[in-house]
């Protein structure tokens, strides 16, 4: 485009020259973002300064563009005549920085020329809606830089560039959030392909439309077999098929989430596969309302198959540790079966005679057989038991008294009492909740503490071997229990032992094993309680233990 200093007369054709070539120029800008359609930020800036150049006579064109936070500015810089600033803009924009702080100017300042000597005018101008993307800048040695024409020219041109810059910006985010979502949708594409539990999904009315692989041949599908007549319940073992659809589907479709357990089945061969679920309901992005119900579920065959086996190996290892108990007492258990076995001989005899005489006594007989009967009752306790102790069983939980079996505990281990001297102090309240346990464990857990606490005190002459027995009502956080406490007068526990009395294999005693506090442990917990052992205020230590009550109290 041609210039004139303003105030300068022209022939009235020049006029019409001038106006249409301004007119042209103001179309070529209006064009420009035609041009820019979908291309990036620098292409815009290129264009642009190249458009300035060929539009007025401008030395150079400088653009930068603030991209955001974390992202280098963008720079370009345009001379006429073309030379090699193009590919150092960095270096036109220090040059100009300190006369650009000020922001866009109404006409030209006079700057030092950042690509030769002498002084350029030079018009800023911001780029953006909000001004907050960048700054444009055009430079010119002329003195009548900028014309007024140039200046609107300029600023049209300007905001074209900051509209096109924000589509670009927006264009730019929208592609990486798809890039983003693409990418999450690859991702959880590939967790759900891979992962080792069954996935599945269907619609609210059972149409099965997904499962992956791993679910595909949990249930007997082939890789590619198609899902078109495939329903949920076709997957459901026969016997769990009412409760899914009475039960199971109500509660998820009214909680919009449902876990448990349910029971598939092999659609080939018909093997039922016990399945621990998790099912939720994916709602509409606009209605609400379901639209898909959707599944996660791990195969626990093999899980139930570890756990019975290790049920079978720690009530082998239970049976294990009673024998050995059992070992410890066997003198004290023949000592307290010769005393009635001695009496029933003791008693027969004087049965015999007081019935040989010439005239018998009956009276004085039938006492005898009377004590006769009682000391094999006693004798027939003590080994019913020492055989329940001793017997392999699985383990049968009933309602129990835990006084009851705490009495039962004392009096297998009545004759270890007498024999290192120790005194009893018994407390065992009558009219408490009954527990739900099974009686040989629980006697197990009690002998187990008893011994202990006598042979704590084994070494003790300075004070009297007192072993203080007490059951009584407890709470535990979920609800009522039973407390039984065992307190002895013994050597008591380090600090260090209460840390580990109960791990495996730890062990204070010369001879032991170390596995009959930690396996009495096990067997609590089995119950629902806890175990735990603390230090007395003077002498010894106190085990005890909490069980849970069932309902009412054992009459």
């Amino acid at each position: 485009m041609m210039t004139r200093p303003e105030g300068a007369t022209e022939a009235p054709a020049d006029d019409v020259k001038h106006l249409q070539a301004c007119i042209n120029d103001l179309i070529s800008v209006l064009a420009l973002p035609a041009i820019w359609t979908g291309h990036g930020s620098a292409h815009v800036l290129r264009t642009l300064l190249d458009a300035f150049l060929g539009m007025l006579r401008l030395d150079f064109a400088y653009a930068r563009l603030i991209e955001g936070p974390d992202a280098p500015p963008i720079e370009v810089a345009r001379a006429a005549p073309p030379r090699d600033v193009a590919s150092r803009p960095q270096e036109v924009g220090a040059a100009l920085a300190v006369y650009l702080e000020g922001g866009e100017s109404a006409g030209a300042t006079r700057v030092p020329n950042p690509l030769g000597p002498g002084d350029v005018s030079i018009a800023p101008f911001r780029l953006g809606l909000d001004d907050e993307a960048g700054i444009l800048v055009a430079g010119s040695r002329r003195p009548d830089f900028p014309t007024k024409f140039e200046l609107l020219l300029l600023r049209v041109a300007t905001n074209q560039a900051g509209i096109s810059l924000r589509e670009v910006r927006l264009l730019d985010e929208q592609r990486l959030e798809r890039q983003h979502v693409e990418e999450e949708r690859r991702t959880l594409a590939t967790l759900v392909e891979h992962s080792p539990d069954f996935i599945g999904m269907a619609t609210p009315d059972g149409r099965v439309i997904f499962i992956n692989p791993v679910g595909r041949r949990l249930v007997g599908l082939g890789d590619t077999e198609d899902l078109g007549s495939t329903r949920m319940v076709d997957w459901i073992a026969d016997d769990d098929r009412e409760r899914f659809l009475t039960q199971v589907l109500p509660s998820l479709m009214r909680d919009e989430r449902w876990e448990g357990v349910t029971r598939f089945r092999d659609l080939r061969t018909g093997a039922v596969i016990p399945m621990l679920q998790s099912a939720f309901v994916i709602k509409s992005p606009r209605g609400n309302h379901p639209r898909l119900l959707a599944t996660i579920g791990r195969d626990m065959t093999e899980h139930r198959r570890a756990e019975m086996a290790l049920r079978a190996a720690q009530a082998e290892l239970a049976h294990v540790s009673r024998m050995a108990t059992m070992g410890e007492l066997a003198s004290s258990l023949a000592h307290e079966l010769n005393q009635p076995l001695a009496a029933v001989v003791t008693n027969g005899s004087a049965c015999l005679r007081w019935l040989d005489r010439d005239e018998p006594n009956i009276e004085e007989a039938m006492q005898a057989v009377q004590r006769i009967v009682r000391d094999a009752n006693r004798a027939a306790d003590v080994i019913a038991h020492t055989r329940a102790l001793l017997r392999r069983s699985t383990a049968e939980k009933t309602l129990l008294s835990v006084t009851e079996v705490a009495r039962e505990v004392l009096a297998l281990v009545h004759p270890e009492v007498l024999r290192h001297r120790v005194v009893i102090l018994e407390s065992l309240a009558n009219a408490l909740l009954p527990v739900l346990g099974d009686r040989i464990q629980l006697q197990q857990v009690m002998l187990n503490l008893v011994l202990n606490g006598i042979e704590a005190m084994m070494e003790v002459s300075d004070r009297s071997r007192e072993l203080a027995i007490r059951a009584e009502p407890y709470r535990l956080e979920d609800g009522s229990a039973v407390l039984v406490a065992i307190q002895d007068a013994g050597i008591g526990l380090s600090p260090e032992s209460r840390e580990r009395v109960f791990d495996a294999f730890y062990t204070t005693k010369s001879q032991g094993l170390g596995m009959g506090l930690s396996i009495s442990r096990s067997i609590i917990q089995g119950h629902g309680g806890r175990l735990w052992a603390t230090a007395n205020p003077r002498h010894g230590a106190t085990f005890q233990f909490a069980l849970p009550c069932a309902a009412l109290p054992v009459v």
